[in-house]
């Protein structure tokens, strides 16, 4: 009897009933998401300037147009507002969830230690998250060998004139760094490579003993394969691991446990043909 519990307990792990679904929305480009936890409400960012505001079974609720081209968006629960990503002017905006109002701006530094880390007019950002305090934005770039402009993970503090500094900046060994999010359960930071189809682990707690502009070794990034087309960002929503396309819609993954399972990304390099 034991046995037959098992063989029917492997069965039940390789079904593909999770294996996820396209969400459809109105938003022409989605670029990076994330939700209210509390208020169930979910923000999606889009490529051409605009925030929009979803319940949480996806109906819109608002649509702001802020401009630029965002590409992050994280909501800041102890203040209620929303953080934004603005690429090219490499800006986090400050915006008001319920009104769409822009209440501040913060230039993003080009430069560290002396060198220039984000040229202007090259690859922007395309990703933020913040753990606590600490804000972290990664860029896209398709040369990981660019010392001047290629992908790089930089942490960002708020000093006590209201500017933003950086506390550290790593160069990163994949290319296309599109969107992220933090895990508090395990202390990790996921980071979204659009070009790769794969996203990547990466301990904190890890990253942290580096040297604050040390190149990011590729053996403290765990990857595994994610669904979608054009995968720009991801938010974890009820379990669930949600991936913004910039080619239209949401896609639902299912599961994040059962997505990094064996089954999981079995399944996934199956579908869609990694």
């Amino acid at each position: 009897m034991k046995q037959i519990l098992l063989l029917s307990f492997s069965a039940l792990m390789s079904l593909p009933a999770l294996a996820g679904q396209t969400i459809e929305v109105d938003t022409p480009e989605p670029s990076g998401i994330d939700i209210d936890h509390l208020g169930g409400r979910i923000f999606v960012a889009d490529d051409g300037g605009e925030v929009w505001v979803f319940d949480e079974d996806y109906r819109p609720i608002d649509v702001f147009d802020i401009g630029g081209d965002l590409e992050g968006i994280f909501y800041v629960p102890n203040i209620d507002q929303l953080l934004v990503a603005a690429e090219g002017d490499e800006q986090l905006l400050l915006v008001d969830p319920d009104t769409g109002a822009v209440n501040n701006v913060f230039d993003i530094p080009r430069t560290y230690q002396g060198e220039t880390i984000l040229a202007e007019g090259g690859n922007g950002i395309e990703t933020l998250t913040m753990v606590g305090q600490r804000i972290f934005v990664a860029n896209q770039s398709f040369d990981p060998s660019d010392t001047e402009d290629g992908s790089i993970l930089v942490e960002l503090a708020m000093t006590l004139t209201g500017e933003l500094a950086i506390v550290r900046a790593h160069p990163l060994p994949m290319m296309d760094v599109a969107g992220s999010f933090y895990s508090p359960k395990s202390g990790e930071l996921f980071l979204l490579s659009d070009a790769e189809d794969r996203a990547y682990r990466l301990s904190l707690r890890a990253m942290d003993q580096l040297e604050a502009d040390a190149p990011l070794p590729s053996q403290m990034l765990r990857p595994f394969w994610v669904p979608g087309d054009n995968q720009e960002g991801m938010a974890v929503v009820g379990g669930s691991l949600i991936i913004a396309q910039d080619s239209g819609d949401l896609y639902d993954a299912g599961s994040l446990r059962w997505l990094l399972s064996p089954a999981g990304q079995q399944q996934t390099v199956q579908e869609w043909g990694y």
